[in-house]
């Protein structure tokens, strides 16, 4: 009870329209959700379209065992729920499933590409790394470019955080590398 007073008078506090009437917060977001369902829509079908030529590279980076996972994830199932959220955005009735989705999406992919590390490390060590900038880029892209409020990238991209940091906390790595993984998902958080 205690901390989720004290998140939601964090969340009123960066609401720059704490001060007004319900009235106006309503009418704030009804008058902005055009141009974040746009946002959303153009960003996801942008995003769709970097992972099937990221699926691509992964046919001249990635050996056989780690490659079909890759193309699963890359090609076919991040674009096509990429592809089905900004279909779902031409819906106004199915604008919270839209942004459940949106917030769904990075997490899954995040995931994604943890497993994918995970099958990496026994190989090469370049292979296991050249992948992990994803997750520092997935978190720039809920908290700015995917088009989700603060809160909705917060839940998100703290999702995303702490089932990093367990998947840092899990396998064998340098603690000084454990420490700048960590700050930079931190930062990016």
């Amino acid at each position: 009870m205690f901390k989720h007073k004290v998140f939601q008078n964090i969340l009123d506090y960066l609401d720059p329209l704490r001060h007004e009437t319900n009235a106006v917060k309503n009418d704030f977001k009804e008058w902005d959700k055009t141009s974040q369902v746009l946002q959303i829509r153009s960003i996801t079908l942008l995003t769709a379209s970097l992972y099937i030529i990221y699926a691509g590279m992964d046919h001249e980076i990635l050996v056989d065992e780690a490659l079909s996972f890759a193309t699963f994830m890359h090609l076919y199932f991040l674009p096509i729920l990429l592809s089905l959220i900004a279909i779902i955005s031409f819906s106004q009735k199915l604008y919270k499933p839209m942004i459940g989705l949106l917030m769904l999406a990075p997490v899954i992919a995040n995931i994604g590409n943890l497993y994918l590390n995970t099958m990496l490390r026994t190989g090469s060590e370049h292979l296991s790394e050249i992948y992990l900038p994803e997750i520092y880029l997935s978190m720039i892209w809920i908290f700015a470019i995917s088009g989700l409020r603060f809160y909705e990238a917060l839940i998100s991209g703290m999702t995303t955080f702490i089932i990093f940091l367990a998947y840092q906390s899990s396998i064998d790595i340098p603690k000084e590398i454990f420490y700048l993984h960590f700050l930079w998902i931190f930062i990016m958080a």
